[in-house]
Order: C-alpha cells, then sequence, then structure tokens
C-alpha cells in the first residue's frame, strides 16, 4: 500500500477509520513449514493427515488504523506526523505513475481498509503460532528498512 507523504507532517491517505489486521511473511513462512512437516510426519507414519481437506484462515491478530501508522512514521522519522484523511479520488491522483494493475491494487486495499473490510474478526494463525508479531512490529519494521534503503 502507498501512503501520500510529505515534509508536511501529515500522511495523506483515504483509510478513513477502517483498520488493517496484517500477518508478518516470517510468520505465515513458519505456519506453512509447520503444517508441510506435520503433512510429511503423517504421510511417512501412514496416518491420515490431519491438514487434509483443510483450509486455513490466517488473518492478523490486531490492527492499525490511519492514526497508527502515522505514529509509526512519527517514531521511525523522529518528527511529528499526522493522519488526515483524503477521498479516493485525491488518493488516485497520487498513484500515477505506477502500472496499472499496481494502481488498481493499491485502490482496492485503500477502499477496503477504509469499509472496515481488513480488520481480522478471528482465525487460525494462533493455533499454529501461538505468539505472531504484533503488527506495529511488522510496520515499524518495514518502516526502517524502506528508509534505510
Amino acid at each position: 500500500m502507498i501512503l501520500v507523504t510529505g515534509v508536511s507532517g501529515r500522511l495523506a491517505a483515504p483509510l478513513g477509520e477502517g483498520r488493517l489486521s496484517a500477518v508478518a511473511r516470517d510468520d505465515l513462512a513458519a505456519v506453512a513449514v509447520r503444517v508441510a512437516a506435520e503433512a510429511q510426519a503423517d504421510l511417512t507414519a501412514g496416518v491420515p493427515g490431519r491438514h487434509a481437506g483443510r483450509t486455513y484462515e490466517l488473518e492478523g491478530v490486531d490492527a492499525v488504523d490511519g492514526q497508527d501508522l502515522a505514529a509509526a512514521l512519527a517514531a521511525a522519522l523522529g518528527r511529528n506526523v499526522e493522519y488526515r484523511p483524503v477521498s479516493l479520488g485525491q488518493a488516485r491522483a497520487g498513484l500515477s505513475g505506477l502500472e496499472p494493475y499496481q494502481a488498481e491494487h493499491t485502490m482496492s486495499a485503500y477502499s477496503n481498509m477504509g469499509a472496515g473490510l481488513l480488520e481480522a474478526h478471528g482465525g487460525d494463525l494462533t493455533t499454529f503460532l501461538p505468539t505472531p508479531r504484533p503488527v506495529r512490529d511488522v510496520v515499524m519494521t518495514t518502516l526502517k528498512a524502506a528508509l534505510a534503503g
């Protein structure tokens, strides 16, 4: 997701009051490794596969909103950053230069978050990973990497 920022100290994005539940890639990888190892163990033991025919919802266990993202930016930049909601039209104008699929994906994410559709309400993540990384830690790690590179 692209967030519009600048020297103004504002994070302008069309997130409304929506929240996003995110999962760290490393957590998803850990779950995939566990499921694959257990499936292999079941196969080797000749027992029915405990994951056969199952679908798991690997949703984040906490969520961030525009205010949280602005606070994370402020911490990463070492200065005040304020969240200011903008319209989808204003955000779309700021995406010029992206490949069409990137702009459409970003607009879809903005729209779904703003509508409250990206906040998890349960899931199977903690069945496999009792202590997933908090989404705020994921955001901070990503911001620090982006600012360093």
